[in-house]
């Protein structure tokens, strides 16, 4: 079973199971962000203050670039 909207995009989609249809969920994927992209989502904060324990993931943030600057 699917179910489209007017213009023609998937909203949802089921498989039969018996006599129900059970929702079927994509698998999630992200996409990599550069340094600069993290650094504005995070409200602009100094590469010391990402580098640190401020942020329980922020190993996973992408290196600073060197002679990266701020334009804001």
């Amino acid at each position: 079973m699917y179910i489209f909207r007017e213009n023609k995009k998937e909203v949802i989609w089921g498989k039969l199971d018996g006599q129900d249809y059970v929702v079927q969920e994509e698998k999630e994927s992200a996409k990599k962000i550069t340094y600069e992209q993290w650094h504005e989502a995070l409200g602009h904060p100094s590469p010391d203050y990402l580098k640190s324990n401020n942020y329980s993931d922020a190993t996973n943030l992408p290196k600073v670039p060197k002679d990266w600057q701020c334009e804001t």
